[in-house]
């Protein structure tokens, strides 16, 4: 079979393992404000806090926030060198 076949519907190359077919695990990009609070082992006012102050990006979606994991690790490990 050439590269430039097309494929039989329901047929895969013989060199394709079913490894490569699994689903990878979900992993979140973003989270709740409650979320992050029990991520980082705090409470949900200091989260709260942190995004009014602007010091935490976060996405208002409706009526709730959503924080991206990478600002919520960011953010706290600025905190952490104050400590």
């Amino acid at each position: 079979m050439s590269e430039m076949e097309p494929l039989e519907s329901g047929r895969l190359p013989q060199r394709i393992s079913m490894a490569v077919l699994q689903p990878l695990p979900m992993q979140p990009i973003a989270v709740t404000i409650v979320q992050a609070a029990k991520l980082i082992g705090t409470n949900d006012k200091q989260i709260r806090r942190a995004i009014y102050a602007r010091e935490l990006p976060a996405v208002r979606l409706g009526k709730s926030y959503s924080i991206a994991i990478a600002d919520l690790t960011k953010w706290f490990e600025r905190k952490k060198k104050f400590v």
